[in-house]
């Protein structure tokens, strides 16, 4: 019986052992499996983090951007109200403008006229006590026969100049609207100085 019980033993013992080597290797398929799905998450992770990243630099870089373009509108919307506010000016100064000055204009206006014959003057209401028929007869242009209309413009400064049905606008608001396109880009050069 004691044959019995040894090789009940040994049976027993290559079973335990065997049984020990399967545990031992599904733990160790385990503690791979584990090891890897630990490594495939901390991938995964660092994937999304970048991507993560990746979002936060690009919303940045757009509120950045737009912040820029914003404060780069509003310069522009008060260069753009600082120069209509000069033209403004210009247009008022020029609108209560002194005799002596206007008169230099109109003289220098007229000898543009040089033989052209008849020409009307018609002035506009800020500028009518600037200059007088008697002043116009006492400037010497050659060739030309000046004489001022009666008729005024309402609300302006300056004057218009008709020669047989053709008229030359001399009035400030229109002589400031010229000179307004090549001054606003020297002014703007001066801006970003």
């Amino acid at each position: 019986m004691a044959k019995i019980n040894e090789l009940v033993e040994q049976v027993v013992r290559k079973e335990t052992r065997a049984f020990q080597e399967q545990v031992e290797v599904t733990r160790a398929k385990t503690k791979q499996a584990l090891t890897d799905k630990q490594q495939d998450l901390q991938t995964e992770l660092v994937s999304e983090k970048a991507k993560v990243d990746a979002q936060i630099g690009e919303r940045y870089q757009i509120s950045h951007q737009s912040q820029k373009i914003a404060h780069r509108d509003q310069l522009l919307r008060e260069k753009q109200a600082l120069l209509n506010q000069v033209f403004s000016l210009a247009e008022d100064k020029l609108n209560h403008l002194a005799p002596e000055p206007f008169q230099a204009f109109v003289l220098d206006i007229l000898k543009q006229f040089t033989g052209q014959g008849d020409l009307t003057l018609k002035l506009g209401e800020f500028s009518q006590e600037l200059i007088s028929q008697a002043w116009i007869d006492s400037v010497e242009v050659e060739g030309i026969n000046a004489q001022l209309s009666n008729e005024t413009i309402a609300n302006h400064g300056g004057f218009i100049l008709e020669k047989t049905g053709i008229q030359y606008n001399f009035l400030n608001e229109s002589l400031i609207k010229d000179a307004k396109t090549q001054l606003t880009v020297e002014i703007s050069k001066l801006f970003n100085q």
